[in-house]
């Protein structure tokens, strides 16, 4: 399980807009850490391609479908 500390007046806003929209906090806050998953994971892999870049297309390519495995290359 984990825990977090939320300032006083953060927590409150939370708890206000969440009744407010009728949202379960518990809901609420699965769906913010899979969001922050989701965004450490595309972080790390654009780090990663920025550290090793693959093969670059040209727009044309992408245009013409070069990835393709029906079109020569």
């Amino acid at each position: 399980m984990i825990t977090i500390d939320l300032d006083p007046q953060a927590e409150a806003q939370l708890i206000t807009l969440l009744k407010r929209m009728g949202i379960p906090q518990d809901a609420a806050l699965r769906e913010a850490v899979l969001q922050l998953i989701e965004d450490l994971q595309d972080i790390e892999i654009a780090d990663q391609r920025l550290k090793t870049p693959g093969r670059r297309w040209t727009m044309e390519e992408i245009k013409r479908g070069a990835d393709s495995p029906d079109v020569e290359h």
